[in-house]
């Protein structure tokens, strides 16, 4: 059950994200186009894009699959393809 000071929190962390989202968009940042932007106009080092395709199917095999057993499973077969790769980088 929430009470106020949840609230409050919650409308700070929010205002302050928004706040952040509006200041870039007005701003003019470096990005023009979706390319740039979704892209990272092809300049992001490949360690960033790594981790979060990581985190990310983490996050869908635990919401996504009930069994923790094929979880750890599964983390450990990413995170082993991510060591190769890694590996063949250097």
């Amino acid at each position: 059950m929430f009470i106020w000071a949840d609230y409050l929190v919650v409308s700070i962390i929010i205002g302050f994200s928004a706040a952040v989202g509006f200041y870039y968009a007005f701003t003019g940042g470096k990005q023009k186009t979706t390319s740039e932007y979704l892209l990272a106009d092809r300049q992001m080092h490949w360690f960033p894009v790594a981790a979060s395709l990581i985190s990310r199917y983490a996050v869908d095999s635990l919401y996504l699959n009930r069994d923790t057993r094929q979880n750890y499973l599964l983390m450990i077969r990413y995170w082993l393809l991510f060591l190769v790769s890694y590996r063949r980088r250097q």
